[in-house]
């Protein structure tokens, strides 16, 4: 387990939990003055657990079918699902959940079901298919080909449609390629292909072929892909023939042929075939086509700087005759930068500016003239970025480079202060100014960044507001609440900014909150719930408000109330989001009253809806260890959570705490041990581990790691658990004094 003060606000349970760790456990052994160690359970626990976990699933399946026969179907479903998770081996309880949660349109929740739901005759493959469709909507690719390899074994020959088997086994193939599992995928294809080209066996006109196929010219293609990953040329070969006549292109042909010579390994035929690629001035394949020319050259020559200057002297040569290809034209300058060719580069990288504002180009052109020192030059392409994408933080590891550079931090702001006191000032000169005031905020310039973004507003002749929205939120990135309190209230103030837009109130109660000043903050928000009363997003900023506060009292009611009003709402993804995090921090609120059970109830209901969620089961299981119950269940959870995140510290704290609570010390200790094995690690997890050890007679190595987690308690600000280990070190000393008389 976590300290209080180390997570993020809304996935905090793990933080506080031992804070209380003392409240509910075994007493003593004898031998240990520590009160909270557990004493060793009597080894036949075990059996005895899974028996009452057998008669708890039986009983939840009772009270879920009264509930249905009751037509409370939610109640019902929420009733299976505890059973099911009780007694994971009851075909009968799967038989109940998938449907039930299908008829409350609870798709994905259903399609989570089925992934984790292990084989029975039951299932239905039509449905599990449909189920595999959500999961790849929601990019689930694994998960969904679970479900498609389970629709496969169940498939009844006498009533499943071949044609729409066939189709789904396309659907697999594409799967497994994006998964990069070629073998699979190629396996898949092969038997598509199978019943394609022997139509005798299954009554296959084009109609019927269409539908399998999708677009036949791009499955063709993928299939073709697929084989040449696998080392299947002659197949590959075969079925980008077929491409072609499903859609006549015969420079893309040529290029995909070229593909299949160099998986082959015939380097100058795959050339002389990319050539007419080429020729035909096609931009089909995009930037691919010229990356494969480049790796031909590569593979045919000898010479490395040769196989690179014949690269950009074919690339030129295309240029002229294709100059309005910006592939091309990005490609080489891309060549020209790393040749060291910067003066070329550069203006190659222009050349594709005047075609179109390319964002490549544009980071091409930062790092190129970065490199060159040009930061009078840097000024345009950092505005560009920042007008297309918000922000400079796209730029990734780029920008935080550039704010470390003090030299040319000071030259960006000297050329842009030039460009102010120029006579030519532009609306684009607004825009350097927002982009080198927002690295002058990277880079701890406040003063300067204040006073550009003021430069700013002053020369944009475009309306304000989305200008005004995109600074605040970079001064509450940069930790300047304060700032954007004052820059959104002067907005409002002067009315260049919609006063009855929702977002603007939710960013300024952010804002308000993070400054402290939590009343100021609820009333902005509550302002935009005004504004937008059915919005999920809104009422869940009123809570954490309050929750971040240490109101618990009022967040608990708010978050209740939202679950209240949004639980049931199954029609988004992000919405479901929203709730499942509710939830967590309603069992955060909960541990922190004391309120054990209610704490474990919100975890539940997290994992009814999200049966695989690791957060929750490391939750529960530690929530039920700290606390002596369900001992081996929790050492399930928590071993799943571990499975899952190897090196996560509270994670493997968990287990090992809920090994200790079982006796089984030694095994207590590696994880312990790996858990605190880092720089600064949790003194929850130091003070767990001098617990271990003082269990295992490792006295002295016990109060070094007790003093060491009284440190980090301290550094932490947790006073209460910081006590609590001091009264060890305390009982020890008396301990001890008393064996020595």
């Amino acid at each position: 387990m976590k300290d209080p003060q180390a997570q993020l606000p809304l996935r905090v349970f793990l933080l506080v939990a031992t804070c209380f760790s003392l409240g509910a456990v075994a007493e003593p052994v004898a031998t240990s003055f520590v009160e909270d160690i557990a004493e060793p359970l009597d080894p036949r626990q075990s059996r005895k657990e899974v028996d009452l976990d057998r008669t708890r699933a039986a009983a939840r399946v009772a009270v879920g079918r009264l509930h249905f026969q009751r037509e409370e179907y939610s109640l019902a479903l929420r009733a299976y699902q505890r059973a099911y998770r009780y007694d994971a081996d009851s075909i009968s309880v799967l038989r109940e959940i998938i449907p039930l949660q299908l008829a409350l349109s609870r798709h994905d929740e259903a399609a989570r079901y089925a992934v984790v739901a292990g084989p029975s005759e039951s299932q239905d493959a039509s449905l599990l298919r449909r189920l595999a469709l959500i999961l790849t909507e929601s990019l689930e690719f694994e998960d969904a080909l679970n479900l498609y390899e389970k629709a496969s074994e169940f498939d009844d020959a006498e009533v499943t449609d071949a044609i729409e088997v066939l189709g789904f086994k396309v659907e697999m193939a594409r799967l497994y390629h994006l998964t990069q599992d070629y073998e699979k995928a190629a396996a898949a294809f092969d038997e598509v292909r199978e019943e394609l080209e022997h139509p005798d066996r299954v009554d296959i006109n084009e109609r019927m072929k269409q539908r399998i196929l999708g677009r036949p010219e791009t499955t063709y293609a993928l299939m073709g892909y697929t084989y040449i990953e696998v080392d299947r040329t002659a197949d590959a070969m075969d079925v980008f023939q077929k491409a072609y006549k499903a859609k006549e292109n015969k420079p893309r042909l040529a290029y995909r042929l070229a593909r299949v010579k160099a998986r082959a390994g015939e380097y100058q035929q795959a050339l002389d075939t990319l050539q007419e690629y080429f020729d035909a001035k096609a931009s089909d394949e995009g930037i691919r086509a010229y990356k494969l020319l480049k790796e031909l050259l590569e593979k045919n020559s000898a010479n490395p700087e040769a196989a690179r200057n014949d690269l950009i002297t074919r690339l030129v040569a295309m240029v002229e005759v294709d100059s309005s290809n910006t592939d091309l034209q990005y490609f080489l300058a891309e060549q020209y930068h790393q040749a060291d060719k910067l003066a070329q580069a550069r203006d190659a990288y222009g050349d594709v500016l005047e075609l179109q504002a390319d964002i490549r180009a544009y980071f091409g052109l930062v790092d190129l003239l970065r490199e060159m020192r040009r930061s009078d030059e840097m000024l345009l392409p950092l505005a560009k970025i920042v007008a297309v994408t918000g922000s400079l933080s796209s730029l990734g590891q780029r920008v935080d480079a550039i704010a470390q550079d003090k030299a040319l931090v000071d030259d960006l702001l000297s050329a842009c202060q030039k460009r102010l006191e120029a006579d030519n000032v532009d609306e684009q000169t607004s825009e350097v100014c927002v982009a080198i005031g927002m690295l002058a905020l990277k880079a701890g310039r406040h003063d300067e960044a204040d006073k550009l973004y003021d430069s700013s507003l002053e020369l944009s002749a475009a309306p304000q507001e989305e200008l005004i929205l995109t600074w605040v939120q970079e001064l509450i990135l940069s930790g300047r609440f304060e700032k954007a309190v004052k820059t959104l209230r002067e907005a409002l103030g002067q009315n260049r900014v919609d006063s009855e837009q929702p977002y603007l109130h939710f960013l300024l109660a952010g804002a308000l909150e993070m400054a402290e000043r939590t009343d100021e903050a609820i009333q902005a928000v509550q302002k935009a719930i005004e504004l937008r009363s059915d919005s999920l997003h809104l009422r869940s900023r009123e809570a954490w408000i309050l929750y971040h506060a240490k109101r618990y009292d009022e967040a608990k009611s708010k978050y209740e109330s939202l679950i209240k009003d949004f639980g049931d709402d199954h029609s988004t993804r992000v919405g479901r989001e929203t709730i499942r995090e509710a939830r967590f921090v309603l069992s955060n609120i909960c541990v922190i009253d004391e309120d054990f059970g209610a704490a474990e109830e919100w975890l539940e209901q997290v994992l009814d809806e999200f049966p695989r969620d690791i957060g929750a089961m490391n939750d529960l299981g530690y929530l039920f260890a700290d606390r002596g119950k369900q001992l081996e269940r929790s050492l399930r959870m928590v071993n799943r959570a571990v499975e899952a995140e190897p090196n996560n510290e509270a994670y493997l704290d968990s287990v090992g705490w809920t090994l200790f609570k079982l006796g089984r010390f030694e095994e207590a200790l590696k994880y312990l041990e790996k858990a605190s094995d880092r720089e600064n690690p949790d003194g929850v997890i130091l003070d767990h581990l001098g617990d271990v050890y003082w269990q295992t007679k490792r006295h002295v190595e016990a109060t070094d790691m007790w003093q060491r987690a009284m440190k980090a308690f301290e550094h932490a600000k947790n006073p209460s658990q910081r006590r609590i280990t001091a009264d060890k070190i305390e009982r020890y000393r008396s301990s001890r004094l008393k064996t020595e008389d």
